[in-house]
């Protein structure tokens, strides 16, 4: 599901995106967005005109919206609008007038974008769910600076992301003891 926010292209943006299997739904008020969000899952979000830095501002601030991608749509040459809007949380910029063919690529490829973002995601918690349950960890060395990142269970106990764990890794590696998998 797609939701085009103030654009008053919105039945031009429906009939493009129709052939994709995409239903487009026209927002009105950044209320209508966010019950939207709390609602069903959203696939893309479309803001537009001079309130879509706002508009983003909202999406990015309510509950399920950190991760939706967010396009705007920008009159032509307006590179402040478009600063604006990316400041605000936008993940891409159409210019108008609308290009079918280039609107379709463009909300296919940030659809597609968020969907690997997701998928990447559930990936990382259950490799974390894993070490939880194995008690193991993994960890990084960049031979070049020396810095160690590490997560999962390492070294007798777990290993928090904001854990000084890089310093006891770290502390390993120049007394030279022998660390797992190297």
């Amino acid at each position: 599901m797609l939701i085009a926010a103030g654009v008053a292209e919105s039945p031009q943006l429906a009939e493009c995106l129709a052939g994709e299997g995409r239903e487009v739904l026209e927002a009105s008020s950044q209320a209508a967005v966010l019950a939207l969000l709390g609602t069903q899952p959203l696939a893309l979000m479309v803001a537009a005109g001079r309130n879509a830095a706002r508009w983003c501002e909202s999406i990015r601030a309510g509950h399920g919206g950190r991760e939706v991608p967010i396009l705007a749509l920008v009159d032509p040459g307006d590179a402040a609008g478009v600063r604006r809007a990316g400041e605000a949380g936008a993940s891409d910029f159409v210019a108008r007038p609308l290009d079918a063919s280039l609107l379709v690529e463009r909300v296919r490829l940030l659809v597609r974008g968020a969907e690997r973002r997701a998928a990447l995601r559930r990936d990382h918690e259950r490799l974390e769910s894993a070490q939880r349950l194995a008690r193991s960890g993994s960890f990084a060395v960049d031979l070049a600076s020396g810095a160690v990142e590490a997560q999962g269970f390492l070294f007798g106990r777990a290993v928090a992301a904001d854990e000084p764990e890089r310093v006891w890794a770290r502390r390993a590696v120049e007394r030279e003891e022998q660390l797992p998998g190297l």
